[in-house]
């Protein structure tokens, strides 16, 4: 029974150390009304979920999947199940820049700040 309970310890141990990062971009161009900030939250396996907010309320938020065929270590490609929501994650020298088309709105944004982890 002791060495059920380390292998838990140990089990949780690792998964907390895997933490999710958070990051906000501040949108630049949309064309869905009052879109102000892009909210990035990764989860610990390959997917993250994508919010876009405006005054203060959410306006959208989707969960997305990490594409692996579509995707390289500068682009990032993240798409919904219903595969309608694409979200690129742009790396570069500066840091990271976000885009995310629908069918409905398509939201582009400049340099992402890393919030938490």
């Amino acid at each position: 029974m002791r060495a059920f309970g380390l292998i838990v310890m140990a089990l949780v141990a690792t998964s907390t150390s895997f933490a999710a990062a958070s990051y906000r971009c501040v949108v630049t161009e949309s064309d869905l009304g009052n879109a102000e900030v892009v909210t990035l939250v990764e989860d610990c396996k390959d997917g993250l979920t994508m919010s876009i907010s405006g005054h203060g309320e959410t306006l959208v938020s989707k969960a997305v999947k990490y594409d692996w065929q579509n995707s390289d270590e500068q682009v990032k490609l993240f798409k919904s199940s219903d595969r309608k929501t694409l979200v690129y994650i742009q790396k570069n020298h500066v840091g990271l820049t976000a885009e995310v088309h629908d069918v409905n709105y398509m939201v582009r944004t400049n340099y992402c700040q890393q919030t938490g982890w």
